[in-house]
């Protein structure tokens, strides 16, 4: 975040630009300082574009190309099977055709061929099309072998890349801005789109900025600079698009002819379904999409890449489940990165797939298929602070072939090499980061109440569109204490009314209501968007994570969250699977949970393991880091830690988490020192168990017991919430109702009272 100097200067800003204050705040956090950065980055235009020149490799590329062109010579264009190669295939293709070449493409098929230019590729090339001259895009850079027996060949070899070059280059012109240090990193389709220009003319060449903008967004390249200006003009461009193959796939996804596109549109909708093809069968489908003109055609194009993304979406999921199930089975707490390999998984979801457990972990996933024989495939996803190129590169000695990016690449190994890699890797990354790399962190570009957003900003934010890497949607933080969110129907997803025109909203968050409602002081980050229905417009606070940054509970929330977890016995679905990895140790980063019920355990804890994280009622997520939790609101998920300790917790509560979760459980049970302040009385119990017998009479069964509760204190005007609810759970320990399908319904028993471990807390009774 870049430091506001003085209020002067957003003054100034305002000023000149008139601008929102808030907007011209948040400019200023992402380095835009003055009024003319300001307006060239709200306003892009192709003028900004620099000269595709400036390339290494440039001015030989078109001299050969229009060579070749003039002499009627094969060319043949080889690309890749993802969005980005398909692409910038349909740049240079389309380009070529306008200048009469004489040229046709080559996609290789991702199960037949592989990636990239290798041996059985270059003969297929040969046997169909005997080409003068072959141009790569999206691939090539570390092709040094292949080259040279193209070249061998008598055919004249262009590369057009942006990925990672290694020492040893081929001995051919290449296009890639990896060579230029001081250019900006294009994507495959974005090289391919500046040789189009160099071939033609800009003019030219931006009538291929929608699909450049494509590739650009999907291939997550820095949303900055160059790329900036293509993905913002091409999205632009996308929205009145001539292209009769993405119109079809456009109105395909939902949208209205000249409806505004945006980059989630584009990196969720559109690349998905161009993706799915190359990863499933043929991107020569795709690659049709772009460049046919047969309406009759493209209709038939657009319905099968639906059926095939349909497909791709189900065995993504399948994918997906399988990971989280052999991770039962993989020394997750020793291991910083995930290696798994399962023959039966599709090679061209495992990429997904693999950022899907990233997000979920937050550390380097590595997934594999088997390619051929004894030749195993993957697909890597990596975190801020890890190269993957780096760590395959360490590693190179165990792996046939890798390549890629620092967050993405490719490898192909042997079978026989995969346990040595797996330990390999692992050393390398443990050795070469710090804990604080796995921690997931939430970042924001401003402080800003909700109730200070209005249209006017959010109309000026989406000038800042699109939104992708190292140009992130724009992100606020708002602290509060006590929150209460209202649960939206009988989904997870809770919403609160700020003003008549903003709310904010939580998706799938409904076991965070304890935290929000709690004291502790909570940041909330999120982003605002707008709502429009009928003309009326209005703002939706959408929030994206929440970190305690203070707390210090009463003894009521105390009690509260120790009730909670009394009843926890009761709420045990089964045991989980037992793991095959050692239970009994656990690494410096994972594997090491503490549960501390009072304010004086948390502290000595605390004091004793000072580098392991604090947490308030819940984790932050699946991933177990080394952690101290306080207080917790419930079971939450620890599923994959090795060793829990707890501290003054609830009776059963030890045989409760042995039910759920395989680590090995120790620690004590006890009544803890935490009683109200005011004592509850046998009375007040009682004076709930009579009302909510009274609602079951009425209703047979109870439905939304914080409703009813709110209900009760309405009525009685006497209780707050956390003691009622207190009061509830004493109740459900007693064996008066039991919980079925979220329902409360009534057990015909008789029990006392002073047997409760909650009554007994809440009393200070030892």
């Amino acid at each position: 975040m870049h430091n506001i100097s003085s209020v002067d200067d957003i003054k100034t800003m305002v000023k000149k630009t008139n601008l929102d204050p808030i907007t011209c705040k948040l400019l200023y956090a992402r380095g835009i300082t003055d009024a003319d950065s300001a307006m060239s980055f709200l306003y892009p235009s192709p003028a900004m574009l620099k000269s595709p020149f400036e390339l290494t490799g440039m001015s030989n590329a078109v001299k050969i190309i229009k060579k070749s062109i003039s002499e009627q010579e094969k060319i043949v264009i080889f690309g890749d099977y993802d969005c980005d190669g398909i692409g910038a295939l349909a740049i240079l293709y389309k380009t070529l055709i306008e200048l009469n070449a004489h040229v046709t493409t080559f996609l290789p098929v991702r199960a037949e061929d592989g990636y990239g230019l290798n041996k059985d590729s270059i003969e297929k090339i040969l046997a169909q099309d005997k080409p003068d001259l072959l141009i790569t895009v999206d691939c090539g850079t570390n092709s040094v072998n292949e080259v040279n027996e193209l070249q061998k060949r008598g055919i004249k070899v262009i590369v057009t890349d942006h990925h990672e070059m290694h020492d040893s280059r081929p001995n051919c012109v290449i296009i890639n801005p990896k060579q230029d240090k001081t250019l900006d990193p294009l994507c495959g389709a974005g090289v391919a789109f500046k040789l189009a220009e160099a071939l033609t003319s800009r003019s030219s060449a931006m009538k291929y900025i929608d699909i450049c903008a494509i590739s650009t967004i999907a291939d997550v390249v820095p949303l900055i600079g160059e790329n900036r200006i293509i993905a913002r003009l091409g999205i632009e461009q996308l929205s009145k698009t001539t292209n009769p193959g993405l119109r079809l796939l456009i109105a395909n996804i939902g949208k209205r002819p000249d409806e505004l596109i945006n980059s989630y549109d584009v990196a969720f909708k559109i690349a998905p379904r161009l993706n799915a093809t190359g990863r499933l069968s043929s991107a020569q489908k795709s690659l049709k999409l772009l460049i046919e003109t047969n309406e009759a055609e493209l209709k038939t194009v657009v319905d099968i890449i639906e059926q095939e993304n349909t497909t791709r979406q189900a065995l993504c999921d399948d994918v997906e489940l399988d990971v989280l199930n052999k991770l039962v089975q993989y020394d997750i707490c020793n291991r910083c990165v995930i290696v798994l390999f399962d023959e039966k998984w599709e090679a061209g979801v495992i990429g997904i797939a693999a950022a899907r457990i990233v997000r979920k972990f937050n550390r380097p996933v590595i997934l594999l298929t088997r390619e051929k024989g004894e030749y195993l495939k993957g697909s890597c996803r990596s975190i801020a602070g890890i190269n993957m190129n780096d760590a395959l590169l360490h590693c190179s000695k165990h792996l046939t072939s890798f390549g890629g990016h620092s967050a993405a690449a490719g490898l192909k190994l042997k079978e026989s090499n995969l346990e040595k890699f797996i330990n390999g890797i692992n050393i390398y990354v443990s050795e070469t980061t710090t804990f604080d790399v796995f921690v997931q962190k939430s970042s924001f570009d401003l402080d800003l109440r909700m109730d200070k957003i209005t249209t006017k900003v959010l109309d000026e934010i989406a000038l800042f569109e699109p939104f992708g890497q190292d140009n992130n949607r724009p992100m606020f933080a708002d602290e509060c204490a006590s929150t209460q969110f209202s649960r939206i129907g009988d989904h997870d997803h809770i919403k609160r009314q700020i003003s008549d025109s903003i709310s904010c909203i939580a998706f799938n968050s409904f076991n965070l209501t304890p935290l929000l409602s709690s004291s502790a002081i909570k940041q909330i980050i999120y982003h605002p968007t707008v709502d429009e229905f009928r003309g009326n417009r209005k703002i939706s606070c959408r929030i994206e994570s929440i970190r305690t940054i203070l707390f210090s509970p009463t003894n009521e929330e105390l009690l509260l969250n120790y009730a909670r977890c009394a009843t926890l016995i009761s709420l045990t679905t089964g045991k989980k699977p037992i793991a095959s990895v050692s239970i009994n140790k656990h690494s410096n980063t994972y594997g090491h949970l503490l549960i501390a019920f009072t304010k004086k355990t948390f502290e000595k804890l605390t004091l004793k393991y000072p580098n392991y994280l604090r947490r308030y009622g819940v984790l932050d997520s699946v991933n177990p880091l080394n952690c101290i939790l306080f207080s917790p609101f419930n079971e939450d998920n620890f599923e994959h830690y090795v060793k829990i300790e707890t501290y003054d917790a609830p009776l059963n509560y030890i045989s409760a988490l042995r039910m759920c979760f395989t680590a090995v459980i120790i620690g004590s049970e006890d009544i803890p020192d935490i009683a109200l302040d005011e004592a509850m009385s046998r009375n007040d119990i009682g004076c709930l168990y009579k009302y909510l017998l009274n609602c079951i009479n009425v209703n047979n069964e109870l439905k939304q017991i914080p409703f009813m509760i709110e209900r009760f204190i309405a009525e009685y005007k006497r209780y707050t919430f956390n003691t009622s609810m207190i009061m509830y759970y004493i109740l459900l320990e007693l064996g008066l109702f039991r919980i079925d399908n979220n329902r409360i319904i009534l057990i015909d028993t008789k029990t006392s009272i002073d047997v409760s471990s909650i009554y007994k807390a809440c009393r200070g009774v030892h």
